[in-house]
């Protein structure tokens, strides 16, 4: 166990104050105690800001989350953070939607993002790309309860 978070504390360790991989553990404690913080981010710059034109939807969905496809960023070393959830459509207004339809949003809060629980079923805002898409973001679901 202790090998373990030694592994994961010198893994955490900036490259400009590496920690040797021979280190004591009294070693790797003493740096680590000396590390520099984390920068504190504001909380303004880190967080959705939503206008009333984008709060607005006459596009609404209902529906099961039944899957999800993500996409590589590249370099295929993580995934992007734009993705589309499946959903299984159980009631509709004026969209052209059926069966399982993807719904293409991002993740990240910051970006005004959405996550969505498998199993679970939604009432969404929707708007449509200039593709034909379906999406949705954190300022038309705001839009739903408002």
């Amino acid at each position: 166990m202790l090998s373990f978070l030694l592994v994961a504390a010198v893994s955490m360790q900036t490259a400009t104050d590496p920690i040797p991989k021979d280190a004591s553990v009294d070693e790797v404690i003493e740096q680590l105690s000396t590390a520099p913080k984390e920068k504190k981010i504001s909380i303004r710059s880190n967080k959705c800001t939503c206008t009333d034109e984008q709060s607005r939807s006459d596009l609404i969905l209902e529906g099961l989350v039944v899957d999800a496809e993500l996409t590589l960023a590249p370099g295929g070393r993580s995934v992007n953070d734009r993705r589309a959830t499946i959903i299984n459509v159980s009631k509709k207004n004026d969209i052209n939607a059926k069966g399982r339809t993807k719904i293409w949003h991002l993740n990240s809060p910051k970006l005004c993002g959405v996550s969505f629980t498998y199993g679970k079923t939604y009432k969404l805002a929707l708007r449509k790309t200039e593709d034909g898409q379906l999406e949705t973001d954190a300022c038309m679901m705001k839009g739903l309860t408002e």
